[in-house]
C-alpha cells in the first residue's frame, strides 16, 4: 500500500458562491461530504474533463490548488 499523504497538488472545483460562504464562516464543507462521504478532487490533468462534464454552463466557478499534506481526515 501507498502513502496517501503524497505532495502533488490536488484540485476542487466549486461556485465562487460556495467559497464566498466558506470563508464567512470559516470553514468549507461540500454537500458531496454528507452526501457521498467524500470531497471530490481532481488531478491537473483531470480538471478540465471533470469541469467539461459536471460544471459545463455554470459561471463563476473557483479553483482551489490544494496540498494534500495540510488536509485530515
Amino acid at each position: 500500500m501507498t502513502d496517501m499523504k503524497t505532495t502533488e497538488a490536488i484540485y476542487h472545483i466549486l461556485p465562487s458562491l460556495d467559497w464566498a460562504y466558506a470563508q464567512k464562516i470559516g470553514f468549507y464543507k461540500p454537500q458531496s461530504l454528507d452526501q457521498e462521504g467524500f470531497i471530490h478532487f481532481s488531478t491537473f490533468k483531470q480538471v478540465i474533463p471533470t469541469a467539461n462534464r459536471y460544471y459545463k454552463g455554470i459561471p463563476d466557478l473557483l479553483l482551489l490548488k490544494v496540498d494534500p499534506k495540510h488536509l485530515i481526515a
